[in-house]
């Protein structure tokens, strides 16, 4: 009986074997399936979506493929099943007939617990050995069905043919699927490699442009796009009050997306550059982008940053240093709003202040010429600048340009104006003709001698006012008998005790306590306030010339004295202290010339050029810097700077209109001095003299009566 068993269970062990390997091979196409479509969602959602393939998602489908697996074991387990081995035996009685039911009848019979009660134990024996007899021939287990070897490896070869494509066409991409799986943090690798290239923070308020880099094949016909998401979330929450009272909550999308261009290849050409225009803003944002089948890995996070502001301009004028009688100090005005109105050699202190901190700062000077830029100094806090600059011909007017330590510069630049004023010399005007001393307060028409003829041996009284901005150096009468020579005569300055002459009455051109008979030749008047400017800027005197000593000159040179019926005209000549500074420093410079010339001690004569305040044009800069550094090597310098100080050409006394020169002739030069107009002055005898004071006398008691029969009128009317 044991052989027939032994038979049996191989041939059940093969068949249970043939069933096992197609619930295998089932196992295994369940799980190529489940998993190539996990990793082809995992694949197009990654590839589809700004943030990827969530790990929720991710999750889910690896518990579905685990659940699916599990189901399939377990469908596969149950299926297995070997036959018995009474239907094995009653399959090989079907296949081999000599069995005649002998096979199974031996199973049955000889089994345990086999109900053979009443049978003959001789005929079991005989039918158990015939059986025996048979089965030796035969093999039993070579009926077992290999068909299903086949199927099972028909339905593997598939499997494995996937598994092998798909990690031979794409190694990298197919292990990193298989990972993601497993749920690791693993990229999915891309044709296209995307990353951030955008260099912030960007202005604040004004349209910018974010670049990303991308590695990979791409060029202007690859679709790009980038996501901007403000700061805060995309989706925000609202609260919206309607007009007939309904509040409603609804959701706005904060996101926005903007396309990506193709912007060139990078500087060393290994990867290109893709751009996006972004809409004015002034909230930090994040961005990410794609680019063809690739995105950048996180997304970049970008903020604005303000422009500087110059919230304030403040300007201030300085004098030119020859305007201080003493040559040192360089008094200062303040420019209303920052407007510049002032002469030509005056500078400019130009103080700016600044809403955030700056690392430059540059007043940016324009004219007929192109801008120039004067660098401004920083305060320790780097939001006050400050510049001070002489102006250079042919500007008109000025901004102020800052610079962040970001580069941002302020978009509108404050403008203010530069007025240079015609460099004109000073202003002289002749008083009335009075007879009047300083302590009189009375009506002045009764001391008004305008047009008094010269008697011989008689005198001139000679008031004056002059004016200039720059400071009244020095004065002097100009005279000429008849159409002779003009002769030029210098008139001294006083100084006072302003407690003991009382306060100087300019239209007289004297003091309280001085009378007409008393000179006052040149009055410097002071400054109300000697901190704020200089003194000496209004100057007046007057002056009692005396004509006995007056000579004319005849057409053969012969001299004789004033006879009647001579004229004498004469004007004031003023000079202001631009004119005395290019005279001392022409003067200064021949002479330091000279000495180097000549092989002498320069020493003491370049310092004193050094002291003398010229104003501040680029021929005298270069001559200082070159006495300073070597006295023996400025001759050339030296040069330069004397052309550019020659002496003006004189102005003929016929002319009355001084501001008819052009101002630029003027430029570098010495100026012209200012004159009053001219007064004659014709010789009577003593009878025609007096008769001219009576008719004086008589004009003046005509001029009594009539005010006061005006006032008896007007008296009349009001009463």
């Amino acid at each position: 009986m044991t052989p027939i068993l032994r038979q049996l269970k191989s041939w059940q062990a093969r068949e249970w074997l043939y069933s096992a390997s197609v619930a295998v091979a089932a196992v295994a196409l369940v799980a190529l399936f489940g998993v190539a479509l996990a990793c082809t969602v995992d694949n197009l959602w990654d590839l589809n979506s700004w943030d990827g393939t969530p790990f929720w998602a991710r999750l889910l489908m690896t518990v579905g493929q685990l659940a699916l697996y599990l189901g399939a074991v377990v469908f596969a387990v149950r299926s297995v099943k070997a036959p018995s081995l009474v239907s094995l035996a009653s399959r090989a009685e079907a296949e081999f007939t000599e069995y005649d039911h002998r096979l199974v009848t031996t199973l049955q019979l000889n089994r345990e617990g086999a109900r053979t009660a009443g049978m003959s134990k001789e005929l079991i024996s005989a039918v158990t050995d015939e059986a025996l007899g048979l089965t030796a021939r035969r093999k039993l287990a070579s009926l077992a069905d290999p068909k299903r070897l086949l199927w099972a490896g028909g339905m593997l070869l598939p499997v494995a043919l996937a598994a092998l494509a798909a990690l031979l066409l794409s190694p990298q991409t197919s292990t990193a699927l298989l990972l993601r799986q497993l749920l690791l943090p693993v990229d999915i690798p891309r044709n296209v490699a995307v990353e951030n290239a955008s260099e912030g923070p960007f202005p604040a308020g004004d349209p910018i442009q974010v670049r990303v880099r991308v590695t990979g094949p791409a060029d202007d016909r690859t679709p790009g796009e980038v996501r901007v998401t403000p700061e805060g979330g995309e989706r925000a929450f609202k609260l919206v009050d309607l007009s007939d009272g309904v509040r409603l909550f609804h959701t706005v999308d904060g996101t926005a997306r903007y396309p990506l261009r193709y912007a060139g290849p990078t500087e060393d050409g290994t990867a290109s550059y893709f751009v996006a225009d972004l809409p004015p803003a002034t909230e930090p944002f994040r961005f990410d982008a794609k680019v063809g089948d690739g995105r950048t890995k996180a997304a970049a996070e970008l903020r604005y940053e303000p422009r500087p502001v110059v919230t304030k301009v403040d300007a201030w004028i300085l004098a030119p240093a020859y305007v201080d009688p003493d040559g040192q100090r360089r008094f200062t005005t303040a420019a209303k709003q920052g407007e510049i109105v002032c002469h030509p050699d005056c500078a400019v202190k130009v103080q700016a202040e600044v809403s955030k901190t700056v690392k430059r700062a540059e007043v940016v000077l324009s004219g007929r010429a192109a801008d120039q830029r004067v660098r401004m100094t920083l305060d320790p806090t780097r939001t006050t600048a400050t510049a001070t600059f002489a102006i250079p011909p042919g500007v008109n007017g000025y901004r102020v340009e800052v610079t962040d330590d970001y580069n941002f510069a302020n978009l509108s630049p404050p403008r203010r104006g530069i007025s240079v004023l015609p460099d004109r010399p000073p202003t002289v005007v002749l008083n009335d003709e009075l007879l009047m001393p300083g302590w009189e307060t009375g009506p002045p028409d009764d001391y008004e001698v305008r047009g008094m003829p010269l008697v011989l041996g008689g005198q001139i009284q000679i008031s004056y006012q002059a004016r200039s901005s720059l400071g009244i150096a020095r004065a002097a009468v100009i005279y000429r008998v008849n159409d002779g020579p003009w002769t030029l005569f210098s008139l001294k300055p006083v100084s006072v005790d302003a407690e003991k002459v009382g306060r100087f009455r300019p239209e007289l051109g004297v003091f309280e306590t001085y009378d007409e008979t008393k000179n006052n030749e040149l009055y410097l008047v002071p400054a109300s306030d000697p901190e704020a400017e200089p003194g000496g800027l209004v100057a007046g005197g007057r002056y009692n010339f005396l004509t006995a000593a007056l000579v004319k000159t005849a057409k053969d040179g012969t001299a004789s004295k004033l006879a009647v019926g001579d004229r004498v005209e004469f004007r004031i000549a003023a000079y202001d202290r631009k004119h005395e500074v290019m005279e001392r420093g022409r003067a200064v410079a021949g002479e330091l010339l000279r000495l180097i010339e000549t092989n002498g001690a320069t020493a003491d004569k370049a310092k004193e050029f050094l002291a003398v305040p010229l104003p501040e044009t680029p021929v005298v800069q270069a001559a200082r810097e070159a006495v300073a550094a070597n006295p023996k090597t400025a001759a050339p310098a030296l040069k330069d700077l004397l052309a550019a100080l020659k002496p003006e050409q004189p102005i003929a006394m016929t002319d009355t209109d001084l501001a008819a020169r052009p101002a630029d002739e003027r430029v570098g030069q010495g100026r012209p001095a200012g004159y009053s107009e001219s007064r004659l002055k014709a010789v009577v005898t003593d009878t025609a003299f007096k008769q001219w004071q009576e008719q004086q006398a008589r004009s003046r008691e005509r001029l009594r009566e009539l005010e006061k029969a005006q006032q008896g009128v007007f008296g009349e009317k009001k009463r």
